[in-house]
């Protein structure tokens, strides 16, 4: 960090020095100071989606959908074929609260790359969401069997086979999350006392 402001110090105009800046601050999870970066070193080289791409993540993993958008919308723009831009558009309107528009996007994405947890999640829960109980469903299923530890994939799909009037199997996703999540705890509680037989 200290080197890398140097250099734009003595360099304002060099973006590749900010946007490397940008990734140390993302490295450190310091993502708002990383998405200034970013958005510094686009500014300097607009045609860049790298950096655009990188952007739109420092914003989405810090929940700060409304100034990712725009970045998103133009990404997906210049970059139609890629799914990943697809996700982390559908995941901006989703988290503004854009269900329709969400939908859409992450349709695109899952189709264009259906072995992915977070996007068969993501659409599960936006159809969840629009009371589409009967097409939430695959989805989550499927996001559950990506990934079988998922206590929020697994919520959801209590709540959706309680929406389709599925109460046993309701109930068995429900008993599954409760004891997901008690493992849960236990190993964070395991893990502070280790921590303090340690020190």
């Amino acid at each position: 960090v200290e080197i890398l402001n140097a250099l734009i110090l003595a360099n304002p105009s060099l973006a590749i020095a900010r946007f490397n800046l940008a990734t140390v601050y993302a490295g450190d999870k310091r993502f708002r100071e990383a998405a200034d970066e970013y958005n510094a070193a686009l500014k300097l080289e607009p045609e860049n989606d790298a950096t655009r791409l990188a952007l739109v993540k420092a914003y989405a993993t810090i929940a700060d959908y409304q100034d990712a958008l725009p970045f998103a919308e133009q990404y997906v723009k210049r970059n139609p074929a890629d799914w990943e831009g697809h996700y982390l558009l559908g995941s901006a309107y989703r988290g503004i609260g854009r269900y329709a528009d969400a939908e859409n996007e992450l349709t695109q994405a899952v189709q264009k790359h259906p072995d992915e947890y977070g996007l068969q999640y993501q659409l599960g829960f936006v159809l969840a969401h629009e009371q589409k109980a009967a097409e939430a469903l695959p989805y989550l299923q499927k996001a559950l069997a990506l990934q079988p530890d998922s206590s929020e994939a697994r919520f959801q799909l209590a709540n959706v086979l309680k929406a389709l009037n599925r109460p046993d199997e309701a109930q068995q996703q429900m008993e599954a999350f409760r004891k997901t999540k008690q493992q849960g705890v236990e190993e964070n509680i395991a893990a502070a006392t280790g921590s303090g037989a340690n020190q």
